[in-house]
């Protein structure tokens, strides 16, 4: 094929499948490595501002302390604080999704390589992400609440 005039390349398909492959495990890797930094930064950050919390009501929490209360009680306020933040989290998060999902530009892309996808399945991802915010920041509000018990 190389002798006939105006053909300057051949690609086999299992080259070019190899490659576009190795390039996919790639792309998948970094994202990988970056999802794994975000989440890192997240659950720093959610200390940070529930040790914030716990600094600003440290005197109410010193006050229930010296009348007996239970750790769970004084820090009743952090949890109800995270519970409402794991439903905001979780709202945005499927907002977000849902709204991309309606972007013409982001079903151009979809179209443009040929695949069809399906962002987000509302009903059981939202329960998913409740269930995962919810268990990351009620653990994260208990080891912030024991360390300093």
């Amino acid at each position: 094929l190389l002798s006939v005039p105006g053909i300057k390349e051949i690609e086999s398909f299992a080259n070019r499948h190899d490659q576009v492959f190795r390039l996919l495990l790639l792309i998948k890797s970094v994202v990988n490595v970056f999802a794994l930094i975000i989440i890192v930064i997240a659950i720093l950050l959610i200390l940070k501002e529930m040790r914030l919390w716990q600094l600003n009501h440290q005197n109410r929490m010193h006050i229930m302390a010296l009348f007996g209360a239970p750790v769970w009680l004084r820090s009743a306020v952090l949890f109800r604080f995270s519970f409402f933040v794991t439903i905001f989290a979780t709202a945005l998060t499927l907002a977000t999704f849902l709204f991309l999902d309606k972007v013409p530009a982001v079903q151009e892309l979809f179209s443009s390589i040929g695949v069809s996808v399906i962002l987000i399945n509302p009903i059981p991802e939202a329960f998913i992400l409740f269930t995962i915010a919810l268990v990351t920041s009620v653990s994260l509000a208990l080891t912030l609440v024991f360390r300093k018990a």
